[in-house]
């Protein structure tokens, strides 16, 4: 039986497996010792970043890379720029994939509506033959509870009815994107 050994960064082994397909015992320790990109999938005001927060809170080693809180670091906030969503994009998969080749599980907080926006995230835990186990987090809020809330938070920090409505228009009509996605992670975890 012969082996294949596939080494990232320092050499540090990714993935061993058996060229028959068969997972020895190291390619399963490497496996178990994997980090995890959790990535969270909702409406705005769905309960996502609070999670986030919690999961990120219980463990030093955990990391949570949020997309609104880098706009808030670099413009104070969201602006409607190209320009600024192109670099936001650029920290975000910088920091998970820094996070994830110093062995950190990372929740990637964001609303992931948009089918490419969630394939961008899983594409960095697929880097280096699988440097992350991918977990898929998702809140299936209906947009009137979302509403609700997000008029509950701090001025500067609402994204509006008409948004929120927008964006569940959007989710529900790339729904069958999602779902080939979903079927390409490691687990999917539904919240209510």
């Amino acid at each position: 039986m012969s082996t294949n050994i596939i080494r990232g960064e320092n050499d540090r082994p990714i993935c061993v497996c058996t060229l028959d397909g068969q997972k020895c015992g190291a390619c399963q320790a490497a496996a178990a010792n994997r980090p995890t990109l959790h990535i969270t999938q909702g409406l705005p005001a769905s309960g996502k970043s609070t999670w986030a927060r919690a999961w990120m809170s219980q463990d030093p080693n955990r990391v949570r890379i949020c997309r609104d809180d880098l706009r808030r670091m670099i413009r104070g906030g969201w602006t409607g720029n190209r320009a600024d969503e192109d670099l936001i994009t650029a920290m975000v998969t910088a920091g998970i994939r820094a996070a994830l080749l110093h062995s950190r599980d990372v929740v990637a907080d964001a609303t992931h509506i948009r089918p490419q926006d969630l394939e961008r995230v899983i594409w960095i835990a697929r880097q280096d033959k699988h440097l992350a186990r991918v977990v898929l987090h998702r809140w299936d809020t209906r947009p009137g509870p979302c509403i609700q809330r997000d008029r509950q938070r701090p001025p500067g920090e609402h994204v509006g009815g008409d948004v929120i409505w927008d964006m569940y228009d959007t989710w529900r009509a790339t729904m069958p994107g999602h779902t080939l996605l979903a079927a390409s992670v490691d687990e999917v975890i539904i919240h209510e």
